[in-house]
């Protein structure tokens, strides 16, 4: 639905220079996505994309030398992006033919354009599919659990074959790494006895170890001779669990496979200064390896090409045209060329280089112990043909499986070539934080949207216990997390020893209390621990709700934290803290981006010492010291977006050591008198109402004022130049060194190696 709220719709777009050859970014503010015939529930949500989705942008081009409708194509990049324009959504764009010489750079042009989404078609195919294939009596093991039997009560299984001494010898190397607790434990041992012929489900709440657990899981896996298989919905995820896996184990064979050039973005995400994420490094890695290992041993892997139907076959060892082609570049091959013999050499050589290349991918996939992959990129054939040749045995690993819509978590399992060789299946997931990227379940889109929305883990355990509980939680304080623990988890979670010993930054804290003093009442008493969980309510504040792209902006919340940042970092030394601004909404989100530009220029800091502006969503799996959490809102006809209480979830859990909270305070009257009007049936308050009035009662609100009429430097007015990604964006380091296949003009829906 998202998808089809933005196809033939008219949007701007403004194009940007990339620090690598032959692409660049598009910034795209959308245009009207509402009309008569979109429902309520979603009228006050911006359309969400995830990020690596392939599409085309046809951007309506005028110059001197006529009109031009510019077809490129590009993939959605990562949220969160800090560029010098706002935008709702960001597209990296490799220009088709000749088209780059048409194209002008720069915020000052803006173009009409016209967005087409390529993933339903496929996408929809591959979940049918999926489907289909598991009514079959092939998977006929799978039954019970897609028609919502109690797992724990089907026969178990035993993932090793093999004498049980040899994988009590591992499983103590493996309890040996760190002091686990009982429920960490547990997860080891129960690979020996997996419930639900081999299918087990297991919950892992916020700042468990989960991710240390998988990584943990994996190298015992390995270790007894079996492959691992790692899935999740989003990139993020599997980003978390690789980097921890590269930590516990680095000597294993792994590769994570994600979309060209969408992952190289995740840089100015992360604003990561003039040095590149190791991680974007390993894109080419193992196939250089394998390479390197064909040449000094004289071997060579064979490949067939045809160049037409008429021509005969002729074969090419894909080592050596791998390491003659490497370096040339494609993608500029013009259109129309008058030389049509060189042209057709190029195409050639062109298309004998993807197939050394796709020759080279199957066979490092044949060869890995650990894959990682998004659960829609398990259904390409570079995964599901190649992973498992020759192995003992498969064991999938979920990652935030209370995130993947049910069809989509089948994937993985049906169309794997060798999926009689899965042992289990392990999924790992929290039903109270984000739910799939669907309709609402409270949309009145469809009288379905409650059973689109609900994602396998969350329609098994709504029903049975799971196999094991993560409940005891190292990442925050007990006083953040004595709130979502006795609204959200009904008291099953507990802090771990460690949590007590979690500290403040002093320097923040001296700060922060010094920050209001002029804003509060003189006889105004502030608590000794104030700064730890504090709420901040802004008179006067008023919400602007974007009629074309209906995304909320709040200008005295963005005025008030930018004031307190410049307080905070007014002068050297600065706080050490990871401090993050999380938000619900985009509009809001670019006007913090102008924030931290100006904190940037006040500090000469690199953007990885300064705050981190998120969005909800995108913060799911990660956490921070110190979070300044806006939630915007104001509106007098309900919570809308902040309905959904996972979200919410999510929002309140990130924090390790202090909360702030932006609220304003009479939306409390506004959204529980518009859910006494428009949903007599439902009980239910919303937990963003319930958190701000624990705040009131504790009492731990501030109340500030500031002046209507003022506002933070728009984003188009701050302190980067026009035009450009900030000052870093041209050093050496931003340079994606991202492989042959990138450079030769590959950057569309295909997987490639990171």
């Amino acid at each position: 639905m998202h998808v089809q709220r933005l196809t033939g719709v008219d949007h701007r777009i403004v194009l940007l220079p990339y620090p690598q050859k032959d692409l660049f970014l598009g910034a795209v503010t959308f245009g009207k996505v509402c009309n008569d015939a979109t429902p309520s529930s979603v009228v006050y949500q911006s359309p969400m994309i995830p990020d690596g989705t392939p599409c085309t942008v046809v951007v309506a081009h005028h110059s001197a030398s006529g009109k031009r409708r510019l077809k490129l194509r590009g993939v959605t990049a990562p949220r969160g992006i800090d560029i010098s324009v706002s935008y709702d959504l960001v597209v990296l764009l490799s220009p088709t033919g000749d088209t780059a010489r048409y194209l002008t750079f720069g915020i000052e042009r803006k173009f009409s354009c016209k967005l087409k989404f390529h993933i339903s078609e496929e996408n929809v195919k591959a979940q049918i599919k999926a489907i289909n294939t598991l009514r079959t009596e092939e998977f006929s093991r799978w039954h019970p659990i897609l028609l919502n039997s109690d797992y724990v009560a089907l026969p178990s299984v035993n993932v090793f074959e093999i004498p049980l001494n040899e994988v009590k010898a591992e499983c103590r190397k493996v309890l040996k790494m760190r002091r686990w607790n009982k429920e960490q434990a547990e997860v080891f041992e129960l690979l020996r006895k997996v419930p639900g012929n081999g299918f087990a489900f297991i919950e892992g709440i916020f700042g468990c170890g989960k991710t240390l657990v998988q990584a943990a899981l994996a190298k015992l896996i390995t270790a007894l001779g079996l492959q691992v298989f790692i899935v999740a919905p989003t990139s993020a995820a599997l980003q978390a669990v690789s980097q921890v896996l590269s930590e516990v184990a680095p000597e294993l064979r792994t590769a994570r496979i994600v979309f060209s050039g969408a992952e190289a973005l995740k840089n100015y995400e992360v604003q990561e200064t003039d040095t590149l994420d190791p991680e974007i490094a390993i894109m080419s890695h193992h196939i250089d390896n394998l390479v390197s290992t064909c040449l000094s041993q004289g071997a060579g892997l064979q490949f067939t090409y045809r160049e037409t139907l008429q021509s005969d076959l002729e074969e090419y060892c894909a080592v050596a045209e791998y390491v003659r082609l490497k370096d040339e570049n494609f993608s500029a091959l013009p259109r129309e060329s008058k030389d049509k013999t060189s042209s057709e050499s190029i195409k050639k050589e062109r298309a004998i280089f993807r197939k050394a290349l796709a020759t080279l991918k199957s066979t490092v996939v044949s060869g890995l112990q650990v894959l990682l992959c998004t659960n829609q990129l398990a259904a390409s054939d570079l995964v599901r043909q190649n992973f498992g040749v020759e192995t003992k045995g498969i064991v999938i690993i979920a990652d935030e499986d209370g995130q993947t819509l049910e069809p989509t978590a089948w994937l993985p399992i049906t169309l794997l070539r060798h999926a009689d060789d899965i042992k289990a299946i392990l999924r790992f997931g929290d039903r109270h934080q984000l739910p799939p990227l669907a309709i609402p379940a409270f949309s009145n889109f469809s009288e379905f949207a409650p059973q689109i929305n609900r994602s396998l883990f969350d329609r098994h355990l709504r029903q049975h216990p799971p196999a094991v509980s993560l409940n005891t939680q190292y990442r925050m304080i007990p006083d953040l997390s004595a709130f979502p623990n006795s609204y959200t988890y009904q008291d099953r979670l507990r802090d771990g020893s460690s949590c007590r010993s979690i500290t403040l930054d002093p320097l923040f804290e001296e700060r922060f209390v010094e920050w209001p003093k002029g804003r509060l009442p003189k006889d105004a008493m502030l608590r000794n621990d104030i700064v730890r969980r504090v709420g901040i309510t802004v008179s006067g504040s008023v919400v602007h709700s974007d009629p074309v792209s209906c995304s909320r902006s709040n200008k005295q919340h963005v005025k008030a934290v930018r004031d307190l940042l410049m307080t905070v970092f007014k002068e050297a030394p600065y706080p050490e803290a990871l401090i993050a601004i999380i938000v619900p909404y985009n509009a809001q989100r670019a006007l913090y981006f102008a924030v931290i530009k100006d904190l940037k220029l006040l500090t000469k800091l690199p953007y990885a010492k300064l705050p981190r502006v998120s969005t909800v969503d995108s913060m799911q799996g990660h956490e921070s010291d110190i979070v300044l959490l806006d939630w915007v809102c104001g509106e007098a006809d309900g919570l809308g977006f902040l309905k959904d209480d996972r979200r919410i979830n999510v929002g309140l859990t990130r924090a390790r050591s202090s909360l702030i909270v932006l609220y304003n305070d009479a939306c409390i009257e506004a959204s529980i008198r518009y859910d006494g009007l428009q949903r007599k049936k439902r009980a239910h308050v919303s937990q963003v109402v319930e958190h701000w009035t624990e705040l009131k009662r504790s009492p731990r609100v501030l109340e500030l004022e500031y002046e209507n009429d003022a506002t933070p430097e728009s984003a188009s007015g701050s302190a980067v130049e026009t035009g450009t990604l900030g000052d870093e964006a041209g050093s050496e380091g931003w340079i994606a060194e991202s492989g042959a296949w990138e450079r030769a003009g590959f950057v569309k829906h295909l997987p490639i190696f990171e």
